[in-house]
């Protein structure tokens, strides 16, 4: 849901997949583009959605934020009890890559 604040020339969304969508908003002091994903769980070695999370990412302006739920465990984001599942590992390498950076305090429940 977007503010009846924000004028319709301040927004856009992209659908992606059903899974994956970007809305930036246009601020007075720069472009915030906030993509979000479900992630279907899988057992498999890379984010599902990851091929659609990167052309968001390429596509993104400004400042991005990505959330959403990824379906994937690590003890960076889970805390030292829980397990490095394969699709973890793959998001948090290219998050890091790119240089994002896991805003929640570590170990904070999601």
């Amino acid at each position: 849901m977007i503010s009846e604040e924000l004028g319709t020339g301040q927004w856009r969304h992209k659908v992606y997949s059903p899974h994956v969508i970007m809305l930036e908003i246009q601020a007075a002091n720069g472009t915030l583009g906030i993509i979000n994903v479900y992630n279907p769980p899988d057992n498999g070695p890379r984010i599902r959605m990851w091929s659609q999370i990167e052309r968001a990412l390429k596509e993104a302006k400004g400042e991005v934020i990505l959330l959403g739920d990824f379906n994937a465990h690590h003890p960076v984001w889970g805390g030292g009890h829980v397990r490095r599942e394969p699709e973890a590992i793959h998001l948090l390498q290219e998050t890091q890559r790119r240089g994002l950076h896991l805003i929640t305090p570590r170990g904070e429940a999601t």
